[in-house]
């Protein structure tokens, strides 16, 4: 938005460096009301996905295919769409995970019950990329393990470890599939 109102606010007779609250507060107040592009562009994005979740048409086939790709890349229980983007920040960019940032900084969340999550096969089991992420460990190497989960094509803890889960199996400490 920077960029835009250096260039924006000489034209309208105003100094560029306004506070964004005069620029973008309502009338009423004082305020310029200026759309922000983030939360317009937003907005617009929740209403189509929204949109088309509701009436099941082929986008939402698209939308529902792409909810459960970036659910298996993240290797996390929870629906990630209610999550903090920020603690996710090695997922690849696209259109959902921009939807993601902005659900996830307007502080919004999604009830969608046919999401796909990884079934948890035992008990006091958990998915790998939950653990790493309760560790706070920093985000290069949560996208490093994420890598090497994905590449082994294992999701919990009990797809590494041995039957009776005491310890790590040799072909995974291997990095044999």
């Amino acid at each position: 938005m920077s960029p835009v109102f250096m260039a924006l606010l000489p034209k309208l007779h105003l100094n560029r460096h306004t506070s964004r609250a005069i620029i973008h507060g309502p009338e009423e107040l004082g305020g310029l009301a200026l759309p922000h592009l983030f939360t317009s562009q937003g907005i617009d994005k929740i209403k189509l996905f929204v949109g088309h979740l509701r009436i099941r048409d082929r986008t939402a086939k698209l939308i529902h295919i792409d909810l459960s790709y970036i659910q298996l890349i993240l290797g996390i229980k929870e629906f990630f769409i209610n999550l903090d983007h920020a603690l996710y920040q090695w997922v690849e960019a696209g259109w959902i995970t921009s939807l993601w940032e902005f659900v996830s900084t307007s502080q919004l969340s999604f009830d969608y019950p046919m999401h796909w999550h990884p079934a948890i096969p035992r008990e006091n089991d958990g998915t790998l990329m939950d653990h790493f992420t309760s560790l706070k460990l920093p985000s290069t190497v949560l996208g490093t393990l994420n890598h090497c989960r994905l590449y082994l094509q294992v999701i919990t803890i009990s797809d590494i470890t041995a039957a009776n889960g005491l310890f790590i199996l040799q072909r995974i400490r291997d990095g044999l599939r």
